[in-house]
């Protein structure tokens, strides 16, 4: 072979290099790029399932609060209607009524279902109220001024009150007031 041909074969068989080297240079970086965007998607992925699990945390937490809420309405509720001296099924409605704004009772979950049927069977007393009030954390003044509402209004049904009726007016203002 002549020394052009040696020449000619060294150029050939550099460009061939160069050109491999730039091809395999070019995959290995779409590789890399891929792996690089695979990794950015799951990033971004992550934090869309985080921020999911931290806004459905929150609503169940607002669920869990209106539930409570409505347990401790229900319990003052019947515990108010008690003190008034009239057959029970001739307030609940009213009750019902009252506490329904949030969701119909039907709506609500079994458990709690229960408890307020409980609850109108054997209403609580005044204490056991107050204690499931703090138990939920509900004594802040605006829950306090939604009881106070309700008890209103329960104590409103007649414009005889009894003494047992004005005895627990006078306890749950105390209460309110302490």
């Amino acid at each position: 072979m002549s020394s052009y041909g040696k020449i000619i074969g060294a150029g050939i068989a550099g460009l061939v290099t160069l050109a491999g080297t730039y091809l395999l240079g070019k995959n290995s970086g779409k590789d890399e790029g891929i792996a690089e965007g695979q990794q950015i998607a799951k990033a971004e992925y992550a934090e869309k399932i985080k921020k999911l699990q931290t806004e459905l945390a929150d609503k169940m937490r607002d669920i869990s609060k209106r539930d409570d809420f409505i347990l401790a309405a229900y319990a003052l509720g019947t515990c108010c209607i008690k003190a008034n001296g009239k057959p029970p099924a001739e307030n609940i409605a009213l009750l019902d009524d009252a506490v329904s704004g949030l969701v119909p009772r039907e709506k609500l979950p079994q458990a709690v279902q229960q408890k307020i049927v409980e609850m109108v069977e054997t209403p609580p007393n005044l204490p056991t109220v107050w204690s499931l009030i703090n138990e939920y954390q509900l004594n802040d003044a605006k829950s306090l001024e939604r009881f106070s509402l309700i008890v209103g209004m329960m104590a409103s049904q007649d414009e005889l009150r009894t003494q047992s009726e004005s005895d627990f007016m006078a306890s749950w203002n105390l209460l309110v007031a302490a």
